[in-house]
């Protein structure tokens, strides 16, 4: 069945009601979190805020109080698609929103995601696949976790796409809870799609921290291998999957478990030596990607290069702190010098300095 609407503004049918984008709008100041740093390839086209009365108008078609609404193009490679964020008054009105776009694109999830008090709606677009890309160029890609999922899946790869994020039902999660052994206050199970297949991480939120206990030792016996059940406080994690490294690295790469510095300088360390610039610079913050992109770490590296040699190997890290920032020294063997690769990281654990010093 086609989609009923090309969506809630622009130049489409809701309830009847037609609205024409250049009449009903005003430029918008389009300072959304969500439009800063968008990947290479996306633009922002236009952006608007739509007016107070046909705000008001929408909310009533949509049975929902809005507080604002915004309206924003995106291109990319050379296709266009429209960007509706629905600002709610409270976390209720924005579920009752949700349900009500969801509904005008035929349930189909790909076009509307719900975040605490905000809708955001993928209009004017009849590629499912150009509206993942938008959720995953602005950031959203989290905002389809379920609420249990936010409280440990704290980061998502750009190569990971959420299929399905939901909470099981009370009399569902009170039987397995009986099954094994211990009092269950939730469990979500999320289904992600990544390298060419799925891989879904079931979080069990449990009353106490024995009953976590109870329930890791059971989930345990069953798995057929330890990597595949973590247990983190009162939750129990387990990843249904039959690759395990998948699973050992999702641990890190989903935010559930923070990655050693040291791990992470080395790696840095390691995509320099191997000319992944891009790959180097994915950790750095905010000011570091501004100062050092991809392009100019080339040139740094390049003239480090000239002036020590060809890179050989890593021989070492050592671990301080400094101003209370973590450090991390990697010491690197080149064929003229040895040097310290000191690596800065904030709380975060994102690069905020990067220096070359002669080695200790």
């Amino acid at each position: 069945m086609a989609r009923k609407i090309a969506g809630i503004i622009g130049i489409g049918l809701w309830a009847g009601l037609i609205v024409l984008l250049a009449v009903l709008q005003t430029k918008a100041n389009g300072n959304e979190n969500m439009f800063k740093n968008l990947p290479e390839g996306w633009n922002v086209e236009k952006s608007f805020l739509v007016t107070k009365e046909q705000t008001a108008a929408i909310s009533d078609k949509l049975g929902g109080k809005i507080s604002k609404l915004t309206n924003t193009i995106l291109s990319f490679k050379g296709q266009q698609l429209q960007v509706n964020v629905i600002y709610c008054p409270s976390s209720e009105q924005a579920e009752k929103i949700y349900m009500a776009v969801l509904q005008a694109h035929d349930g189909i999830a790909d076009y509307a995601l719900l975040d605490n008090n905000t809708v955001v709606e993928f209009a004017k677009c009849n590629d499912a696949n150009l509206a993942r890309k938008a959720r995953q160029a602005l950031g959203l890609e989290l905002a389809r976790l379920n609420n249990v999922s936010k409280k440990l899946i704290r980061k998502l790869p750009a190569e990971w796409q959420v299929i399905d994020s939901f909470i099981a039902p009370v009399d569902q999660t009170d039987a397995i809870g009986k099954k094994l052994g211990g009092h269950i206050k939730n469990l979500s199970n999320t289904i992600f799609s990544v390298q060419a297949k799925q891989f879904q991480v079931n979080i069990i939120e449990c009353m106490t921290l024995q009953d976590a206990e109870k329930i890791y030792e059971s989930t345990i016996q069953m798995k057929k291998d330890p990597a595949l059940c973590l247990k983190c406080g009162n939750y129990v994690v387990e990843f249904v999957s039959d690759d395990i490294e998948l699973a050992k690295q999702s641990v890190f790469a989903l935010g559930i478990k923070s990655m050693p510095i040291e791990t992470l300088a080395k790696d840095l360390v390691d995509s320099l030596a191997s000319g992944d610039f891009n790959k180097a610079v994915e950790n750095f913050d905010d000011t570091m990607k501004t100062a050092l992109p991809a392009d100019k770490l080339q040139q740094v590296w390049n003239s480090l290069i000239v002036q020590c040699g060809a890179f050989i190997e890593q021989k070492g890290t050592r671990t301080t702190k400094i101003m209370g920032y973590d450090v991390v020294f990697v010491t690197c063997k080149f064929e003229k010098a040895v040097l310290d690769t000191k690596v800065v990281f904030n709380d975060k654990q994102q690069v905020t300095g990067l220096f070359f010093v002669p080695a200790k």
